[in-house]
């Protein structure tokens, strides 16, 4: 570990080394964050529930969805025709 330190350190472009084709090449001895990296390079999204096994993901899925149910007042203006702009009231 101190020895990529001490690379990067002296050359920053180490961190994320070029292969011969001159696609960047990832370090991180974790084949799926590796695969991430590479997604995420390219321009696409990862999975990041890739890793969690099937029981794992429907857990999570489950909470984020209640945490994603937002609460809409029944007077609702998301065009600021309503704001309160010098805050008098």
């Amino acid at each position: 570990m101190e020895f990529l330190e001490d690379l990067i350190d002296k050359d920053p472009n180490e961190a994320f080394p070029r292969a011969s084709d001159g696609d960047v090449v990832f370090m991180t001895n974790d084949p799926l964050i590796n695969k991430w990296e590479k997604l995420l390079h390219s321009g696409d999204d990862p999975d990041l529930l890739e890793g969690f096994s099937k029981e794992e993901r429907v857990a999570i899925e489950r909470r984020l969805a209640r945490k994603r149910k937002a609460v809409v007042p029944e007077e609702f203006h998301d065009d600021y025709t309503e704001a309160n702009v010098d805050a008098t009231e």
